[in-house]
């Protein structure tokens, strides 16, 4: 789940070929949805903001894979993909 001042991003892992290709998630506007009751995420309206909240999302966890990877069992990345 990642947040911005107006709105929230639900991201699922993918159980399927399809959904991986489109991926499935949730997205409200949480000024006008406070309650979280009308999933924006198909809304050719909100495309941009899903994608752009999506990259945010995807920049944290792939730099939190490369700070702490080989810390919890795995293999470490070679030094150049080091940060």
């Amino acid at each position: 789940m990642i947040r911005s001042d107006r709105f929230k991003l639900n991201l699922y892992h993918a159980t399927n070929d399809a959904i991986q290709l489109m991926g499935e998630g949730q997205l409200f506007d949480m000024q006008t949805d406070p309650n979280e009751v009308n999933n924006l995420w198909y809304n050719a309206n909100y495309a941009d903001v899903r994608r752009h909240l999506v990259q945010q999302m995807m920049a944290f966890l792939i730099q939190q894979e490369v700070r702490y990877c080989g810390q919890r069992g795995g293999e470490a990345l070679p030094s150049k993909w080091r940060s």
